[in-house]
């Protein structure tokens, strides 16, 4: 039986965050190269100066990732073939929604790592990330998920439940085409 599992995140903060977190990486980087290969040959000022702009740009990227983390609701979603659950960081289940008791159920084509290629990097430090999320609807409220893969492997998982989800609505549909519920 397939199970996926994923991190949880405030999607009004996170993305945004990660973003900064980023941009403070690429700049820090690229600093702390030519800093430590003596690149720029500085006299004595100039060298306490930039070590005081590495630090700075260190506390900023520390401060930022542990913001980044925070948002991070500190919950899990759990999604199997016939259920979606929202489990807190103790391992206790706060929600279950049966598959079948769902009034509807959106889910994007593909869902990815963030960041894990150059080009999910770039859209992700101009300001469009790769979003992970699936929307329902249950007893006529609206609900958006906004989770994080831990690996390939749940990716994979998350792609064999979003398979049985599919064939399960086309024998939905094929079944209430022959008793003629739907037109």
């Amino acid at each position: 039986m397939s199970i996926f599992k994923g991190k949880l995140v405030d999607p009004r903060s996170f993305y945004r965050r990660r973003r900064f977190a980023l941009i403070f990486f690429f700049i820090l980087y690229p600093l702390t190269v030519l800093a430590m290969t003596h690149v720029w040959v500085f006299p004595f000022k100039w060298s306490i100066l930039t070590a005081i702009l590495l630090v700075g740009i260190y506390f900023l990227l520390y401060r930022t990732n542990q913001r980044v983390k925070k948002s991070w609701k500190g919950t899990q979603i759990e999604i199997e073939p016939h259920e979606i659950r929202i489990v807190d960081g103790k391992g206790a289940i706060k929600d279950v929604f049966r598959l079948a008791e769902l009034d509807n159920l959106e889910i994007p084509e593909s869902f990815g790592i963030p960041a894990d290629t150059f080009k999910n990097l770039s859209e992700e430090i101009s300001g469009k990330p790769l979003k992970n999320f699936i929307q329902f609807g249950y007893r006529g409220k609206k609900f958006e998920c906004h989770f994080i893969p831990e690996s390939y492997y749940m990716l994979k998982q998350l792609e064999k439940i979003r398979n049985e989800w599919e064939k399960g609505n086309e024998e939905w549909r094929m079944s209430a085409l022959v008793d003629g519920s739907i037109q």
